[in-house]
């Protein structure tokens, strides 16, 4: 999986595309970033075609987005044997927040943790 802001970037209080030195537009809003960049994607990178797409439903505006924080979905999260382990390097140390059965638990408590600063 790649990484979810991929190619988004925070520019002048908003957020702007871009991809191999291009800028396409600047957006106030990133879920109409994450929408124009995923449709930039499907015509591969090509202007003259993006502006021929058809408007669809916008599935950015309805989802919970992940903190901004994150390169990709399973930072801070190592796998050990069965169970997913959230930890994160603080001050030069490792701390260790917790061992979860699945992914999906340690991604919510990572994303808690996230919340609150770190904060156990």
């Amino acid at each position: 999986m790649g990484k979810f802001y991929r190619y988004i970037y925070k520019k002048h209080n908003g957020f702007q595309i871009q991809y191999k030195g291009t800028h396409y537009g600047w957006y106030d809003d990133i879920r109409w970033a994450l929408y124009d960049r995923d449709k930039l994607e499907s015509c591969n990178w090509d202007l003259e075609e993006f502006v021929w797409l058809p408007e669809t439903y916008n599935k950015y505006l309805d989802m919970p987005l992940p903190p901004r924080e994150l390169d990709n979905y399973r930072q801070y999260i190592s796998v050990k044997g069965n169970s997913f382990q959230v930890v994160k390097r603080i001050d030069g140390k490792q701390e260790y927040f917790g061992s979860y059965k699945s992914l999906e638990e340690a991604i919510k408590v990572r994303d808690e943790l996230i919340k609150k600063g770190w904060k156990k």
